[in-house]
């Protein structure tokens, strides 16, 4: 998904179809794509709660046939260290 949180794919009638990550993400916080925000309650909540959004968008989106899951690669700052990569995938749907 690029960073703006939209993409396109053929829905089950074959027609090409329209998604947004914020069409179902409310959350001003996990609705944030590509810049920093902060983790209020510490980095393992904030990634659960991302991991649980991309679970439910990837659910939500079951009209677009072609995406298998969504990932996201989410850059980690923790107290000053160096940051470090955090890969997340949501469910994959069968093919």
């Amino acid at each position: 998904m690029p960073t703006d949180g939209r993409w396109e794919a053929i829905d089950e009638n074959g027609a090409r179809r329209s998604f947004s990550w914020n069409d179902r993400v409310r959350d001003p916080i996990l609705g944030t794509l590509g810049r920093p925000v902060h983790a209020a309650y510490g980095v393992d909540a904030q990634l659960f709660r991302l991991q649980r959004a991309l679970d439910d968008v990837a659910t939500w989106a079951a009209h677009d046939v072609e995406t298998r899951a969504l990932l996201a690669d989410v850059e980690v700052r923790k107290n000053g260290r160096e940051p470090f990569v955090r890969h997340l995938e949501s469910a994959r749907r069968p093919e």
